[in-house]
């Protein structure tokens, strides 16, 4: 066991090295801009749908089939007042920015041991703790400062579980009178979370989960009225100020049909990464499908290992069963989020727990007690252990190490190809309507902002005209207007459904800076024309296997792939 621990945290060691060295990169900018113009406490408070003509009329912030109800609104004044501490006083995504991350991520660890100890014992937390440590939820708030809020909130937010678990154990120990001062701090802890994301809500479930397997329902909600109280006048401020997300098809809101439609599936996708090693990471790369099946067996192979679990009857089972119950219930809301890992960085204790804690028992299991069970061990644990051990390298490590290096050099990449391309761009279309066919990369909409930070004359507007891997087809009409054709799905790339919920609507006119799109026809392929204003100089963008690149469009029709 012990080596298997050093060679857990040795990846989780690398990996992190990997990440604090991503530099600047893609929102980095932007919140730099929005610092310079004076945010301190809402750099996470987006837009509301009053402003989207406005910054679909400029772009490329929201492309042309925005729609007309999108808001993204998130309440993160105090990870927002630590990335203006980053932008005013550090290097605003540099090294030192990563560095100030890193100490929060230590921090994390920490708690999450301190909360393990508590749940499942000190032995138990030597093996989970460095589980939890290299899964690749971690990938994205290490590598990605603007993403750190992740991990400022799981520390606020597993504080309040460690505080919680200490108020059930000490009402348990003291009956009636115990645990009510340990309570209180869990529902303070709970309210800095809450100031830091909203992700601190998926500490509630796991906290009446635990309580629930330890002492039984009733002390749950005893216990846990400080903690549900918060959460419930958290919500209703949170509804009323209108913040949240509407009409997206990324970020997805409970108060939409849409979210129930695809909960099954994005469910699914989040238990194949919790309990089944599948990062939810790759959701964004097309392989949902896969997830889903994924997730369905691990769903099943949770089952049963929970069911050996409580074969033992031991006094720890109970509340890490019931631990394991309130991270299913935690998906729920956690499934609205934008696909990717970083949603499971607080529900992912309850795996550690479970992992940690099988993991301890394949190692320290009692001896028999008669005769008969120990000829039932004898024959079954070696056969037992195997598999148990093959469950918990499978199913909790998995390909987390392997995107735990991806995701670092991916945003390294993008970080280095954004300041290459808006200086290219700067140089060869500054004072004019960059126009954007088949833009597949994540760094199409940064430019502006990146010649901004870097005192580089800028475009005069920029816009994505379609983000779909499709096949191209553009003909030049006349001088000023054109028409352009995308086979399948328009919004084939999963960044193109961020800003829309719904397929287009043929007859729709969108007017922009420099030009105007009306949509001819969605189905079986999607018709575009665009009428550029008259004398508006343009440039021409696409994507290839080299990244992003000017294009010549001359009087001979256009066809290709992008990114081919």
């Amino acid at each position: 066991m012990r080596r298997a621990v050093i060679a857990l945290w040795t990846g989780a060691l690398v990996s992190t090295l990997l990440a604090i060295g991503t530099g600047r990169t893609l929102d980095d900018y932007m919140h730099a801009a929005l610092v310079e113009d004076g945010h301190v406490l809402t750099l996470y408070d987006f837009f509301g749908a009053e402003r989207v003509a406005e910054l679909r009329h400029a772009g490329p912030f929201l492309a042309w089939w925005a729609d007309d109800d999108l808001s993204m609104r998130f309440f993160r004044p105090l990870s927002s007042l630590l990335l203006t501490v980053d932008h005013r006083l550090l290097d605003g995504g540099g090294l030192l920015s990563h560095l100030h991350g890193l100490v929060w991520y230590v921090a994390l660890l920490y708690v999450v041991w301190r909360v393990l100890s508590e749940t499942i014992g000190a032995q138990a937390a030597r093996f989970g703790t460095p589980l939890y440590a290299l899964s690749s939820w971690h990938a994205v708030p290490l590598a990605f400062t603007a993403a750190r809020h992740v991990h400022v909130t799981a520390v606020f937010a597993l504080l309040a579980l460690l505080h919680f678990c200490r108020a059930v154990r000490q009402r348990r120990l003291i009956q009636s009178s115990g645990g009510f001062t340990s309570s209180l701090l869990a529902a303070l802890w709970l309210t800095l979370g809450l100031l830091a994301g909203e992700s601190a809500i998926l500490a509630v479930p796991l906290a009446f989960g635990w309580a629930a397997g330890a002492g039984g329902v009733h002390s749950a909600f005893k216990l846990g009225a400080p903690m549900l109280g918060v959460a419930t006048l958290y919500g209703i401020g949170y509804a009323w100020a209108g913040y949240g997300t509407t009409a997206s098809g990324m970020y997805l809101s409970p108060t939409e049909v849409q979210f129930y439609l695809d909960l099954p599936a994005r469910w699914l996708a989040l238990s194949a990464d919790l309990f089944g090693g599948v990062p939810n990471d790759l959701t964004l790369f097309g392989l949902r499908p896969l997830q889903v099946a994924w997730g369905s067996v691990a769903v099943v192979a949770l089952a049963v290992v929970l069911h050996w679990v409580n074969q033992t009857r031991e006094s720890r089972v109970a509340p890490v069963v019931g631990l394991v119950w309130g991270a299913c219930v935690a998906l729920i809301p956690a499934s609205g989020a934008m696909p990717g890992g970083r949603a499971l960085v607080i529900p992912g204790v309850a795996a550690a727990a479970l992992f940690g804690h099988v993991a301890q028992r394949l190692v320290h299991r009692p001896a028999p007690e008669t005769p008969q069970r120990a000829v039932h061990h004898t024959m079954s644990r070696p056969m037992q252990t195997r598999w148990i051990a093959l469950w918990v390298v499978v199913f909790s490590i998995g390909l987390h190490p392997v995107i735990r290096l991806i995701i670092p050099m991916d945003f390294a990449r993008l970080g280095k190809e954004v300041v290459t391309w808006s200086r290219e761009l700067s140089a060869k279309c500054a004072g004019r309507v960059v126009l954007g066919l088949g833009m597949l990369e994540a760094s199409a909409v940064y430019p502006p902002v990146v010649m901004r930070a870097h005192g580089l004359p800028t475009v005069r507007a920029m816009h994505l005209l379609s983000m779909s891997s499709q096949l191209h087809e553009l003909v030049r009409l006349s001088n000023d207007v054109y028409e352009l054709t995308v086979g399948g799905d328009f919004f084939a790339n999963p960044w193109s459904r961020v800003s829309r919920n719904r397929p287009l609507d043929a007859g729709t006119v969108v007017e922009l800076d420099g030009l105007r799109v009306s949509v001819l026809q969605t189905e079986p392929q999607t018709r575009l024309r665009f009428h550029l204003h008259a004398g508006t100089p343009v440039c021409w963008t696409t994507s290839t296997p080299q990244g992003p690149a000017l294009m010549q469009v001359s009087e001979q029709p256009l066809s290709w792939v992008p990114g081919e």
